[in-house]
């Protein structure tokens, strides 16, 4: 139930808020979803956190055990990618070359759990995995050890570099709606100076430094004109987080009947375009849709092209802005399909939090929801009618 406040208590969460700083006029979050998982040497970009403006107490607390497990992974990097390149067999994956990378597929697949789901990553347990591992020579603890600390990393490297504070859980659509509704209104009201939020709309300002500053800034305008380019700013901001919920059409991607068509440039992977194909195009069908990979014959900038990962323990991604879906060895099969899930215009449907008290992230997910954690999933209802209505 939400509530709106009497004067009295908006004025103290306004004070509340002036104390978390000032609006930097750019969101944060205005290019997260093109975030991409940390390449290259692990020091030096851990060096670069010192200097950020965003350290906090956790940060501080844990960078010298931080510092001391990259520089020994780099020392480790070559290891590290020898071992990558041939991988023990295991009791849960087939592994399968599949030209320049190893894909493995699930050998006892199960039914997915159908509610929503969270794991916690955290510095304090990494160290404790990192402990462990030097403890003996087992190379799968240095290779596990090198991929937590690459994913947890690529959350911080954005969280210290643009100030995003990892604030938007699986349920906050509607309140994001309702926020970019009341100052829809009031923008088109010229006797509105600022719109009356809800509780939980001004609880969620406080948890994030920028919007926490801009609505500051709101509250202190006392006409319309003065508070109309805030108002605008805020709108912005909101429509930029609600379109973490919202599919993003590929203009290159055409229908004919039941079958969409999607293009793509194999590039490297130009010899096992069948083999991926039939990773993905499998699970994109269904009675009413069905997708088709078509491969085209050179690179063309209106369509996404696949890019071979470097790194050993590095996570397969899709940047949207350079049309590119990057395939790191010992990918899961269906992440292969979360990643074409991706180029057909989803986002991904599992939401990451920073708690800054408990020094940990959350992460909540679907096991069976593709776009969400691809173990065990498959495509869910509403996804297939969002392909229907995206693509008529």
């Amino acid at each position: 139930m939400k509530y709106t406040f009497p004067l009295t208590s908006l004025t103290l969460i306004t004070l509340l808020l002036s104390a978390c700083g000032t609006s930097s006029n750019s969101h944060p979050r205005q290019d997260f979803l093109d975030r991409a998982p940390v390449q290259g040497d692990l020091t030096p970009l851990i060096q670069k956190f010192h200097a950020s403006e965003y350290l906090t107490s956790c940060d501080q607390q844990h960078l010298p055990q931080m510092l001391e497990i990259a520089n020994e992974l780099d020392q480790r990097s070559g290891e590290l990618e020898a071992y990558s390149k041939g991988l023990p067999p295991s009791k849960d994956y087939r592994r399968v070359l599949v030209g320049p990378i190893v894909v493995r597929e699930r050998l006892h697949p199960r039914a997915p759990k159908t509610e929503w789901l969270s794991d916690h990553t955290s510095w304090q347990e990494i160290i404790e995995d990192y402990q462990n591992a030097k403890k003996d020579s087992d190379p799968r603890k240095w290779y596990a050890v090198n991929a937590e600390v690459r994913n947890i990393l690529t959350d911080d490297q954005y969280r210290l570099n643009s100030g995003e504070e990892y604030a938007i859980s699986h349920g906050d659509e509607p309140l994001l709606k309702g926020i970019h509704d009341l100052t829809t209104l009031c923008l088109a009201n010229i006797n509105c100076t600022h719109p009356d939020f809800t509780l939980d709309a001004l609880t969620w300002f406080n948890k994030q430094r920028y919007y926490s500053a801009l609505f500051t800034k709101i509250k202190q305008a006392n006409i319309h004109s003065e508070s109309e380019p805030l108002l605008k700013e805020l709108r912005n901001a909101i429509q930029i987080d609600l379109s973490e919920f919202q599919i993003r059409k590929n203009t290159s991607i055409t229908r004919k009947g039941p079958e969409l068509t999607l293009p793509l440039y194999p590039g490297i992977f130009s010899d096992v375009t069948e083999a991926l194909a039939n990773y993905s195009e499998p699970i994109w069908s269904s009675r009413n849709l069905k997708l088709k990979i078509t491969w085209a014959s050179r690179p063309d900038d209106s369509i996404f092209s696949l890019i071979l990962g470097e790194h050993a323990g590095g996570r397969s991604y899709v940047s949207f802005k350079k049309q590119e879906v990057h395939l790191e060895s010992d990918v899961r099969a269906k992440s292969i399909a979360h990643e074409i899930g991706h180029t057909l215009g989803f986002k991904d449907h599992y939401y990451t939090t920073w708690n800054g008290t408990e020094c940990k992230y959350t992460t909540e997910y679907r096991e069976d929801d593709l776009m969400s954690d691809a173990e065990f999933a498959s495509v869910t209802d509403d996804e297939w009618q969002t392909l229907d209505s995206t693509y008529p």
